[in-house]
């Protein structure tokens, strides 16, 4: 806390010493104090009487400078510290890490054109494909609770054109720089990452968007051995958005991956598609209690079959997807997956908000009769993964229900400035779980944010 105190302090001295070419500083930031309790985040895979437990405080503490400048300029510092409470105060948890560090040029060059350069956050559509959050690295609480990690930037040249009511968003970034791993030898081991983004908007009574883009991941860091060939993955998709009646809005998006990646013994082809349905409600009964419906349908492809036997891969590289809803996505990647999710949220009373969801996942595709298969899960909430095989009898390959979530959420404005809050979830493992393997997942979650 001492570092981050001074750094306030550095940050304050240094604005106010360059007051005659700023003429508006914004200081905002948020104390954000989180218990987490988890249990049988293994489902029962990894024996013993734990069973994962957890019972954790967390603290993330950050601090946001928005100076506008002459001349449409503007620049942004924002500093962020991630903390588990049991962690001794010599550790790197007490680091003060970089969130934010941006500069924007307003029509720079001619009038349509705003660049943005530095370590920004950006999000396109629903974040189905590309959100800065998705590839924010590691954090200080990556080995406690990686899935609620404030990290959500990430380095970039971000160009907008508002063409009125066309936007073209074109970005690069890179998720990892090889600098130190041979910058002076020739060789390069980083990750670049490069698109296209175009929203336009109709302009019919129905407040109508249609969004299409694509996207080129160009991975450096891990070239074939056999091929000295590089993982290149692109990504082309289209999303629309409607509001047909009152209340109700809905926007269904496809994207498809295509590329090559190493598969340990040559390169392999992807070709692989997610889908992505989403209704939200505003439901015309009790509107006392303002009752909102949502529902959501998504499909990530999946690939059962060892991609060196034909050099092909149908399985959905979850890109820089950040949707995160609960425990399922803590425990399952982002592929080979059918999750309907369906959540309510009302208001009981002023103040209060109330929320109820459930989720069904099932794999996309089974593997066939008689083949050996392993399932690992956990790669999401910093406990580390699990590995269940069929020939160990973890796992029914037959089958295709992996299990559903139940959550309850529960929120109190306190005043504008803080907010407390807390979850209470449960994931009962589906069929494809044998018994003594299909253990059900709970997490408890209370927070307090105080925002200033």
């Amino acid at each position: 806390m001492r570092k981050l105190f001074f750094a306030a302090l550095a940050v304050v001295f240094m604005a106010g010493t360059a007051s005659a070419a700023v003429q508006n500083v914004k200081v905002s930031g948020s104390v954000d104090s989180t218990y987490v309790n988890r249990k049988n985040f293994d489902l029962g895979e990894d024996g013993g009487s734990d069973h994962r437990k957890q019972s954790s405080f967390i603290t993330q503490t950050s601090l946001r400078v928005d100076a506008d400048l002459t001349d449409n300029v503007s620049a942004t510092i924002a500093l962020l510290n991630e903390r588990a409470w049991e962690s001794s105060p010599g550790s790197t948890a007490t680091d003060i890490e970089l969130q934010l560090a941006f500069a924007v040029l307003r029509e720079f060059l001619y009038s349509p054109l705003t660049l943005t350069v530095g370590r920004q956050e950006f999000i396109f559509g629903n974040g189905f494909i590309m959100d800065s959050a998705a590839g924010s690295g590691d954090s200080a609480i990556s080995s406690v609770a990686s899935d609620l990690s404030k990290r959500f930037a990430l380095d970039a040249v971000r160009a907008t054109l508002d063409y009125n009511p066309l936007t073209l968003d074109l970005v690069y970034f890179r998720d990892t720089d090889g600098a130190s791993a041979g910058f002076f030898t020739g060789s390069s081991t980083s990750i670049d990452v490069y698109g296209i983004n175009a929203n336009y908007a109709l302009g019919d009574t129905m407040n109508s968007i249609i969004e299409a883009y694509y996207w080129k991941k160009w991975d450096r860091t891990d070239s074939n051995s056999a091929t000295d060939q590089e993982d290149k993955l692109h990504v082309y998709g289209l999303r629309g958005s409607t509001n047909p009646i009152e209340g109700l809005s809905v926007s269904a998006e496809w994207a498809h991956q295509s590329g090559e990646s190493d598969d340990g013994s040559d390169q392999a082809n992807k070709n692989a598609n997610a889908v992505q349905l989403i209704a939200n409600y505003q439901v015309p009964v009790l509107t006392e209690y303002n009752p909102v419906l949502t529902y959501s349908f998504t499909k990530y492809s999946g690939d059962v079959t060892t991609a060196s036997d034909d050099h092909r891969d149908s399985g959905w590289d979850s890109f820089y997807n950040d949707q995160l809803e609960g425990i399922v996505y803590t425990l399952f990647s982002k592929t080979n997956l059918l999750v309907h999710d369906v959540y309510l949220e009302t208001t009981p009373m002023e103040d209060v908000t109330a929320g109820f969801r459930w989720q069904g996942l099932w794999l996309d595709k089974s593997w066939e009769d008689g083949s050996s298969a392993s399932f690992t899960i956990g790669s999401n909430h910093g406990a580390g993964t699990d590995t269940f095989t069929s020939a160990a009898g973890e796992i029914d390959e037959k089958e295709s229900y992996l299990g559903s979530e139940f959550d309850f959420d529960l929120t109190y404005d306190y005043t504008e400035d803080v907010q407390i809050g807390t979850t209470l979830g449960y994931f009962f493992p589906g069929d494809f779980f044998t018994e003594g393997n299909d253990l059900t997942a709970k997490q408890w979650l209370v927070n307090l944010n105080v925002a200033f």
